[in-house]
């Protein structure tokens, strides 16, 4: 069944407009990893990380 799926991929190649938006998502999932880290190198190099880590270990 895998085979099938890659052989009609590659007879049916993805639009321009499917590959835009595909490269739009990779994008903004990129900018997303890119905020999360910056978010856990404030956390992990702040005086009070214990307490920020137990307030919003819900989350």
């Amino acid at each position: 069944p895998y085979f099938k799926f890659d052989i009609e991929n590659i007879c049916n190649p993805p639009s321009k407009k499917q590959e835009l938006c595909a490269y739009e998502l990779c994008l903004r999932i990129e900018d997303l990893e890119k905020d999360v880290k910056n978010i856990r190198n404030f956390i992990v190099n702040h005086q009070h990380v214990l307490s920020i880590y137990n307030r919003y270990t819900d989350l």
